[in-house]
């Protein structure tokens, strides 16, 4: 049990760079469409939200890699018998919310 919770604790950081690499294409796309949009007079939540909404497709590639990475860690966990596997983490929107901090902190508004 003590075993498995080792194995577990570290392939945490790698789950974390994996999944990341799943969210990056999105990232980049909300990113290139936010970026695009910074010399209109809109605010940054009506930004993002545009930005989100035309990177629809990234987000669901997104999602779905995401989900999988969280199954296949799941049937891992349950493989080497573990009784209590870690619960299923969906890191999307945390990494959504870190995307939106890169955006403010890049985001220069047009003055009114």
């Amino acid at each position: 049990m003590i075993l498995a919770f080792l194995i577990v604790a570290q392939s945490q950081p790698a789950d974390v760079a994996q999944d990341r690499e799943a969210f990056e294409p999105y990232r980049r796309c909300v990113l290139i469409e936010a970026r695009s949009q910074y010399n209109t007079r809109s605010n940054l939540r009506e930004i993002f939200a545009t930005a989100k909404h035309r990177c629809v497709k990234a987000s669901l590639d997104a999602t779905a890699d995401l989900a999988l990475n969280a199954a296949r860690r799941t049937i891992e966990v349950a493989a080497e018998g573990a009784l209590n596997p870690e619960p299923v983490e969906m890191r999307f929107a945390q990494f959504e919310t870190e995307l939106l901090f890169e955006l403010a902190s890049d985001f220069v508004p047009k003055a009114k």
